[in-house]
């Protein structure tokens, strides 16, 4: 399995680990807020790697984003594995 698609499976797994945990808590906008957040993380990774992709991708175009992709999605992993119970 390529790297990227690792990541990819990873970071999915976290964010439903996140987003179950949320539905649970008291707090009626948990579940609702981590949605959004998820979303404009998905946005972001998007736009930036599409953007790095057409700006230093050349022919390697595909490879700068696959590589992009798998950098944002491990700084994700690192930087939300504190949440949760």
């Amino acid at each position: 399995m390529p790297k990227w698609e690792k990541v990819r499976n990873d970071v999915e797994k976290r964010w439903a680990f996140l987003l179950q945990q949320a539905g649970q808590e008291p707090n009626p906008t948990s579940l609702k807020d981590l949605q959004a957040a998820r979303s404009s993380w998905e946005n972001y990774r998007d736009s930036f790697c599409e953007s790095v992709s057409r700006t230093y991708g050349g022919a390697w175009a595909s490879s700068h984003e696959a590589d992009c992709r798998t950098r944002v999605g491990e700084d994700f992993l690192k930087s939300s594995s504190g949440y949760g119970w």
